[in-house]
């Protein structure tokens, strides 16, 4: 979003506010969606900063039809409510984990748009050998890793010789039997 002029030192307060708030709302909306038996998990809440609306980012594994949670919620906060359904990989952004690798996790450290990945991606990176475990991320899903890498992989396959040609070695001619 675009900037309207730099935070000043009352902003940083008012925020600091804010974020304390956020467990409350969290409570909350827990405990409303529970009455409702609606099956949505939380993963995070974002207030206006003119504090007039409140925005409860969820997953959940079908629809939810929680019209009646925004109105219970509104009473109680006395704000304009909002739910915005996401991913799981939107989810594993928010939480931000750690990789295998041991960095945190690339969609929450520098990964600005999250893309699809598909399995063409494990089999141009002749990672079909690896278990579904090794290559799935935090959020379940493969990892975001396997779509950028992507393109250096299909460049430097463009570059090798292909299965079946003669090349020149310094040991003579051999044959290429897997790249």
């Amino acid at each position: 979003k675009t900037m309207l002029r730099p935070a000043t030192a009352d902003d940083e307060v008012a925020m600091v506010k804010k974020s304390s708030s956020y467990s409350t709302y969290l409570k909350q909306i827990e405990a409303t969606a529970r009455q409702y038996n609606l099956k949505l998990k939380v993963a995070d809440v974002a207030e206006s900063f003119d504090g007039q609306r409140l925005t409860f980012y969820f997953t959940a594994d079908n629809r939810v039809d929680f019209r009646d949670l925004v109105k219970d919620l509104g009473k109680v906060f006395h704000k304009k409510i909002r739910l915005q359904q996401i991913g799981v990989r939107d989810e594993a952004k928010i939480d931000g984990d750690y990789g295998p690798c041991g960095l945190p996790l690339c969609c929450k450290n520098w990964l600005k748009v999250l893309g699809s990945v598909n399995a063409e991606y494990i089999k141009d990176q002749d990672l079909m050998h690896r278990g579904n475990e090794r290559l799935s991320g935090a959020c379940g899903r493969l990892k975001c890793c396997l779509r950028y890498e992507e393109e250096a992989y299909k460049y430097g396959l463009d570059k090798l010789p292909k299965v079946g040609d003669q090349i020149k070695t310094g040991a003579g001619l051999g044959r290429v039997t897997e790249v």
